[in-house]
């Protein structure tokens, strides 16, 4: 069971990273950048978006103040 929190842990901190990558691209000023999510589903050609990693970045971003648009090629 330690194997799969850990496993679940490594997970959340790579979305948490992408959301740091961000920040510093747009060296901090996300209140007037326009961010765009790609990639929302969880599977390729699925629509089920449940914990779909990029929803998250994409809330986290919008919540740091950037203008999210998010869609699903």
């Amino acid at each position: 069971m330690a194997f799969l929190t850990a496993v679940d842990a490594i997970n959340l901190r790579r979305r948490q990273r992408v959301v740091d990558l961000v920040v510093t691209a747009l060296d901090g000023q996300l209140y007037s950048s326009r961010v765009a999510v790609l990639g929302l589903s969880f599977k390729p050609h699925s629509d089920d978006v449940r914990d779909s990693p990029a929803l998250d970045v994409a809330v986290q971003l919008y919540g740091l103040g950037a203008s999210v648009v998010a869609t699903d090629p």
